[in-house]
């Protein structure tokens, strides 16, 4: 398995490293990825790619209902999006 997530995570750490101001607090610096997961099923990849959903429902007489329904889920990647390598299964 390629470790192109975890360098490409460092190389953007250290550009913010030098785009902070002198005053910031190295120490309390954190830069991670949205949507990590904890895999329990022994794969390697726990980068998830994230999808927002965002619809309007009809009504029964065919006009749209003014709320929005919102909602969230991830996809799992089976390739590297960086080197295009297969992830481990």
């Amino acid at each position: 398995m390629c470790d192109c997530l975890s360098d490409n995570l460092n190389k953007i750490r250290f550009r913010l490293i030098e785009s902070l101001p002198k005053r910031a607090d190295l120490s309390t610096l954190k830069v991670t990825y949205q949507n990590k997961v904890l895999r329990l099923d022994g794969r390697k990849n726990d980068v998830l790619i994230g999808v927002d959903i965002e619809f309007y429902k009809n009504k029964r007489d065919g006009v749209l209902e003014k709320r929005k329904v919102k909602n969230f889920t991830s996809i799992e990647m089976s390739h590297c999006p960086f080197c295009g390598r297969e992830y481990e299964k």
